[in-house]
């Protein structure tokens, strides 16, 4: 599932600190781009119930320091995690 490993996370928030538009994230499957319809509606609704309720601040990495790098920048940005999860949630509704 998408967004559980920490650099996802870091990825994310560079996207986020870029682009400010919501169509800055595409969710790829291996049948194409999901926002393009090129998903099943079983791929949809399971990644839109995965990231309805995933917490950014549970992703982990094999790396203790790399994780606390990435959680760092994060909790440096306004609204921190809160932020960047309500991020998720908004681009997921869109």
């Amino acid at each position: 599932m998408p967004l559980t490993r920490v650099w996802c996370l870091f990825e994310l928030l560079q996207t986020r600190r870029l682009r400010a538009d919501d169509s800055c994230l595409c969710f790829c499957t291996s049948s194409g781009v999901l926002q393009d319809g090129n998903a099943g509606i079983e791929v949809a609704m399971a990644l839109a119930e995965h990231l309805s309720t995933v917490r950014l601040e549970e992703a982990h990495a094999s790396e203790q320091s790399d994780k606390d790098m990435i959680f760092k920048l994060v909790d440096s940005m306004p609204g921190g995690f809160d932020a960047m999860n309500q991020f998720v949630r908004h681009i997921i509704s869109s």
